[in-house]
């Protein structure tokens, strides 16, 4: 699912604090960016992929590293389709999130937090009668802090 946002790992850094990310964050997230390999290609020493030389291989795609400490928050419009491609729905576990940033949300820990944001952003759309998408995120902001939800990473 593409969303009205896309989590990268740009927000998973330091330059991330430059997006004001924070007053639509529904959960936080913050393990590391642990990208398994993509491709594992054979390759030789001396460039020649012929039977000669010395063999070896080249491992693609691997991304390891720590983001921000103390995690980074996650926002409400990743986990909603476009208003122009579908309305009332709600996509906490596969959101719309790039491959390295997915990789440090992937936990169920996370999962949970932001199922939890889900179901009251479920609830505020029902009894308002909105789509999803409209849901005021002060309100559900402010209804997830009641409920003990973590919005702000540590610092």
């Amino acid at each position: 699912m593409v969303g009205k946002q896309v989590v990268t790992q740009l927000d998973a850094t330091v330059a991330s604090r430059a997006h004001g990310v924070g007053t639509a964050s529904i959960a936080v997230a913050d393990y590391a960016f642990d990208v398994h390999p993509v491709e594992i290609v054979p390759a030789h020493a001396d460039g020649d992929n012929s039977s000669s030389g010395a063999a070896r291989a080249v491992v693609e795609g691997c991304t390891g590293g720590r983001p921000v400490p103390g995690g980074w928050p996650i926002p409400y419009f990743a986990i909603t389709p476009q208003a122009t491609q579908c309305t009332n729905l709600l996509v906490p576990v596969a959101l719309s999130a790039t491959h390295v940033a997915f990789a440090s949300i992937r936990l169920e820990l996370t999962w949970m937090a932001l199922g939890q944001s889900a179901g009251i952003a479920a609830a505020l759309a029902t009894v308002r009668q909105l789509p999803v998408q409209d849901v005021p995120l002060a309100v559900l902001r402010q209804q997830l802090l009641a409920a003990g939800q973590v919005l702000e990473p540590a610092r």
